[in-house]
C-alpha cells in the first residue's frame, strides 16, 4: 500500500466544545510514578498500569491486582507495555518477556509466554498493541551510522510467537537533529484492531499503520492548535559538563521536561476521530487539551479543554484519571476515573 506524506498549511479555528461528566470510580489507592499504560475492556472496565504500580483491573466497584509481582507463571515483574486486543490482554515486560492472559469472565487467566527474539540493536519499551495476531512495541533505538548518522527506530513489529518481522517508524539525521535523552520521551500507540497509529510526545506528526500488512499508509503533521509551543533545546537537555543525570536528578527535572511544552500525553481512537491529548503548558486554567481529528482527512475538527489524564475510549466515552499524570501532577495519584461524553 503506498505511502502518502501531508502537511497542514491552513490554519482555522476548530470548534471548541465541551465534555460531560458522566460517571466517576474512586478507589483507596495511590498511583505512582509518570510512565503508564491503560486499555479498556469491552465490558467497559479499565486495565492499566503506572511506573510505580503492578498492572490492575478497575470499575466502579473494585480495584483489583492483575497478577502478583513474582518470577513464577503468570507473575509479572517489570511490565512496561499493556494492551487488550483478541480477548487477550498481553503484556511486555523489559526483560524480553510478553505474557498473554485470557479473559475468562471477569478474570484473566495465564495463557502463555513469549519470548521476544531480538530485532535491530536494544530497544526501550513505551507502549504496545497486539493488533491482526502481530505485536506492535513502540519505543526508541538508537543505531550509530557512517558520517555521523544516527537512526532512530521507534516501532517494532513481531509476530504473535515473538519473532521480529520488521521496524517502522525510522527517521534518519546527524545527532543535532535529534534532541537528547530520549530515551526519557514517551511514544504512544493506539489501535481499533484494524488500524494503529503512533506518535511521539514531542512533535504533532502521525503515522498511521495498517495492521494486516504492519506498513505505514499515511505520515501527517496534523494541524497545531493556537496554544500549541514546540519543544526546545531546554528539554531533555544532557548534564552540563557531560555524564549522566542520576535518578534523584532526573526527577526533579521531569516535572518541568514534561509540561512546559505541548507534549502529546495519549492518544486514543474512536470511530470517527483521532483523539490527541496535548499539555497547554498554562499556569492557571486547564492543563490538557483534547484534539479531535477526523479519521477521514486527519483535519481538526473541535478542542476540549480539561484538567484530567485520557487514558483510554469506550464507545462514546472519554476515560480520564483526575487531576493528570501522578508523576508530574501535584494533584493527581489517587485512583480516581472520570468518564465523560462528548456529543460529537
Amino acid at each position: 500500500m503506498p505511502i502518502w506524506f501531508a502537511l497542514s498549511f491552513i490554519a482555522f479555528q476548530p470548534v471548541e466544545i465541551s465534555l460531560d461528566l458522566v460517571d466517576t470510580w474512586k478507589h483507596d489507592h495511590i498511583f505512582g510514578g509518570y510512565r503508564f499504560a491503560t486499555s479498556v475492556l469491552p465490558d467497559g472496565r479499565l486495565a492499566g498500569m503506572f511506573q510505580k504500580d503492578m498492572p490492575f483491573v478497575i470499575n466502579k466497584e473494585s480495584y483489583e491486582q492483575l497478577r502478583p509481582r513474582g518470577q513464577g507463571p503468570g507473575d509479572l515483574q517489570s511490565a512496561f507495555g499493556l494492551f487488550y486486543g483478541d480477548d487477550r490482554l498481553v503484556i511486555a515486560e523489559h526483560t524480553g518477556k510478553i505474557k498473554f492472559f485470557k479473559q475468562a469472565g471477569d478474570a484473566f487467566e495465564w495463557e502463555r509466554l513469549v519470548l521476544r527474539k531480538a530485532g535491530p540493536s536494544g530497544f526501550f519499551i513505551d507502549d504496545l498493541v497486539f493488533c491482526q495476531d502481530r505485536i506492535f512495541l513502540a519505543g526508541f533505538t538508537m543505531i550509530m551510522g557512517r558520517n555521523d548518522k544516527i537512526t532512530r527506530t521507534r516501532v517494532k513489529v513481531y509476530d504473535a510467537d515473538g519473532n521480529f518481522q520488521k521496524q517502522l517508524v525510522s527517521e534518519t539525521g546527524t545527532k543535532d537533529d535529534f534532541v537528547n535523552h530520549s530515551l526519557f520521551k514517551e511514544q504512544h500507540l493506539a489501535s481499533d484492531g484494524k488500524t494503529l497509529f503512533f506518535m511521539g510526545e514531542e512533535s504533532m506528526r502521525v503515522w498511521e499503520i495498517d495492521g494486516a500488512s504492519a506498513s505505514e499508509t499515511r505520515v501527517v503533521d496534523l494541524e497545531k492548535p493556537a496554544f500549541y509551543k514546540p519543544i526546545t533545546d531546554k528539554h531533555y537537555a544532557p548534564k552540563k559538563g557531560g555524564g549522566f543525570w542520576t535518578n534523584n536528578e532526573i526527577d526533579e527535572r521531569v516535572v518541568f521536561w514534561k509540561t512546559t511544552y505541548s507534549r502529546v500525553t495519549n492518544l486514543e481512537i474512536m470511530p470517527e476521530y483521532l483523539l490527541v491529548q496535548l499539555r497547554t503548558t498554562r499556569t492557571s486554567g486547564p492543563k490538557f487539551a483534547l484534539l479531535f481529528y477526523r479519521r477521514s482527512d486527519l483535519s481538526l475538527a473541535a478542542i476540549a479543554y480539561l484538567n484530567d489524564l485520557m487514558v483510554g475510549v469506550h464507545n462514546d466515552k472519554i476515560y480520564t484519571f483526575k487531576g493528570g499524570n501522578p508523576g508530574i501532577d501535584d494533584d493527581a495519584g489517587d485512583a480516581i476515573v472520570h468518564i465523560y461524553r462528548t456529543g460529537l
